[in-house]
């Protein structure tokens, strides 16, 4: 099968919404990625449903929270006592280490009400060598991810939390 420009821009234009896990527009995009995929003649499309949620994302935007403020009590703490810095730098260290192993799992966690959390669907399809020599998988990522503030603000969180630091 070649590669057409002008099929990815159609593919592209119908996927060109918000597409948050368990939205409606998450649900229309498995919808149009399946069609599509039968469109380019593949048959046999499998769709692998599984669990998802957010918790682990919500887990770190609070861990950062509290990580800054931890930040800015050792800078404050430098002016006071240095055996108290050490301290809590030697607690933030560890406190940071226990939080990016959280944020670093493959592991998919769930939250314990099951209405928080969502059920999607990995979709793929095989294609058969003609010389039965290699496979060649193609990935993709069809949802969208949420942003809880405009990317201006984080911007300007972002400059203020750099600059905040050099002081």
């Amino acid at each position: 099968m070649a590669y057409d420009v002008n099929n990815a821009y159609r593919i592209t234009e119908r996927l060109a919404f918000p597409r948050l896990i368990g939205s409606e527009g998450e649900i229309r995009a498995r919808q149009i990625v399946a069609e599509e995929f039968k469109k380019a003649g593949y048959e046999d499309v499998i769709l692998e449903k599984f669990k998802t949620s957010f918790y682990n994302w919500i887990f770190i935007r609070f861990v950062f929270v509290l990580l800054g403020i931890f930040i800015m009590v050792i800078g404050f703490s430098f002016f006071f006592n240095h055996w108290i810095t050490l301290a809590l730098i030697a607690i933030f260290t560890l406190f940071f280490i226990k939080s990016l192993a959280v944020g670093n799992a493959t592991e998919i966690k769930l939250f314990k009400n099951d209405q928080k959390n969502f059920e999607t669907e990995n979709i793929y399809t095989k294609l058969k060598s003609q010389e039965g020599k290699a496979t060649v998988v193609f990935m993709g990522h069809w949802d969208s991810k949420s942003q809880t503030f405009p990317s201006s603000l984080r911007i300007i969180l972002i400059i203020l939390a750099v600059f905040g630091a050099l002081i």
